[in-house]
Formats: structure tokens, sequence, C-alpha cells
């Protein structure tokens, strides 16, 4: 699929995308997560009006399809329900590519999983070094064992929760730890967990806490909670597994002719008479296609 609308782009003259491979993986994680907050206009006005972790990992998609990079989400094999895929194998991986990056996010992860996982593969592309990620709370930041899942990881803290910010709403002695990762959460939409591991890396919290606390979340939070169905409706589940850029693209050359129908039903993993209702879906007509 990543490789097909490469060549899509080509054929249209895109041009290269400034963000990708901006940064190293030696450059400071909180720069990076700035420019990419900036990109995709990440923002307190951006997280009171999403309408919860549902509506700010929407927001997050939107906004990063229209920066260029195709964002494919799924819970299983293709469309096959009987293969699903599993969260303790891989939550996500990218493909870096100036022309066309590629982030997956599996959706049978929790919505705050998967929000985190898609800035952790954001992080890849800003530094230009794709990878299957599986970003672990368990272990410290700097014992990971890739200094680009390091600097990844850190990206996407600072991205989602930056550290400046995550400072000054911290109330130090007058509310609970459990509390403020309760306030935490709900402010930045991002899991408990998540801020937990924000407050540690920043010297926060106390590392017996911590590693109390976590035990304690992650007992009380199981990190499947998706089907990765998109909320059982077919066509907006086809969507979501093949990204609305790469759908629009592949029903766009279809109806100008230069994709057979089989083969753009083939990239989309649909019969090819699903492709008339994805085309009305995505444009509001069916299109043309012949």
């Amino acid at each position: 699929k990543q490789q097909w609308y490469r060549e899509y782009r080509e054929a249209n003259g895109g041009e290269p995308l400034p963000f990708v491979g901006r940064y190293g993986a030696d450059d400071d994680a909180e720069t990076i997560a700035e420019d990419i907050r900036s990109a995709l206009s990440i923002n307190d006005d951006m997280r009171k009006s999403a309408a919860g972790l549902d509506g700010f990992l929407r927001e997050l998609v939107i906004r990063s399809e229209d920066l260029g990079i195709l964002v494919m989400r799924s819970g299983v094999v293709g469309n096959n329900n009987s293969r699903p895929l599993d969260v303790n194998e891989f939550r996500g991986f990218a493909i870096s590519d100036d022309l066309a990056p590629l982030v997956f996010v599996n959706g049978r992860d929790a919505k705050a999983a998967q929000i985190f996982t898609l800035a952790h593969e954001l992080a890849h592309l800003w530094i230009g070094e794709g990878g299957v990620s599986n970003p672990d709370y368990k272990s410290p930041s700097d014992e990971h064992d890739s200094a680009v899942e390091r600097v990844s990881n850190r990206v996407a803290a600072e991205t989602l929760v930056p550290s400046a910010d995550f400072r000054a709403r911290w109330q130090d002695g007058s509310a609970s730890v459990e509390s403020n990762m309760q306030h935490m959460s709900r402010h930045y939409k991002v899991s408990r967990i998540a801020a937990l591991r924000q407050a540690y890396d920043l010297g926060l919290i106390a590392s017996e806490d911590y590693w109390t606390l976590y035990e304690d979340m992650a007992l009380a939070s199981p990190s499947s909670k998706d089907d990765g169905k998109g909320g059982g409706n077919f066509h907006f589940t086809v969507l979501s597994r093949n990204g609305r850029a790469f759908s629009s693209a592949v029903i766009t050359s279809a109806a100008e002719g230069d994709l057979p129908l089989g083969e753009a039903a083939r990239l989309m993993n649909v019969k090819v008479g699903t492709l008339f209702s994805i085309s009305e879906r995505l444009f509001g007509d069916r299109l043309s296609l012949a």
C-alpha cells in the first residue's frame, strides 16, 4: 500500500514532505516534540474541544493525514476478523519516507494507548527512522535497547504531555499522586500510566511510588480494549483500516481509469462492489468507476 501510494504521489508531482527526517536521534526531544505540536496544532483548545479519547485520537489522525501522512488503524490482518493483531507483539510501526510516510496503529489497543502509539510513530517520522514499536513503561527510558526508541518515547511523551506545562499543573503536596494522575490524564487525553510515567521521568514522584502505582494501574487497565472494528460501521472500519488519504487516492485513481477496479479492491482489502459505496462515503457521490 505504501509503495503504491509513493508511486501515485510521484506520478502526480508530489513534493517531499519537509518534516520527515528533519531531526536526528541525537536532537533534543523537547525541540522535536514542540515541532510536532506546532505542525498538528496540539494545544489546550484542541484538547478541550475533543470529545473524549475517541475524539482526540480522531482529530490527531485527521491532522496527521492533512500533513501528508498515511495513517492506518486496524486490529486484524487485512479484513479478516478471525486473525486479530496481538498488542503484546507490537503496538504500531512507521515507514519513514519523505513522499509517502506511513503510520500504522494496532487498533486492538486501548484508545489512550493508541494515542501514545500514534505520537510515538510520528516521532519516528520526524527523526527519519522507521521501525516496529512497542512502547514499554516498565523499563526506565534510558534502558531501552534502541536510541531511536528511547528518543521516540521521550518525544511522544513531550508531544502529548509537555514537561513545562505538566510541572505547572502538578499539585505538589496539595493533592495525592493518584489525584494528580486522574487530573493529568483527563486534561492531556492520555492514559493514567502515560501521565504517571511523565511524572516519574520528570522526578516528581519517587521510584518506589512509581512502581507501586504502575503495577496497580496495569492490573486495573487491560491494554487491549478495542476490537479494531471501528464502532461496528463497515465503511468507517474500511476507511480507518486504510486511512482516508490512501482510500481517496485509490478511489480517485480508479475513477480516472489509471487503476483497474480489481487492483483497487485488492489494495483496500475489499470486494469491487464496496468501492462504489466507499467513494460515496468519501466524496458524497458514487464516482464513475469503470
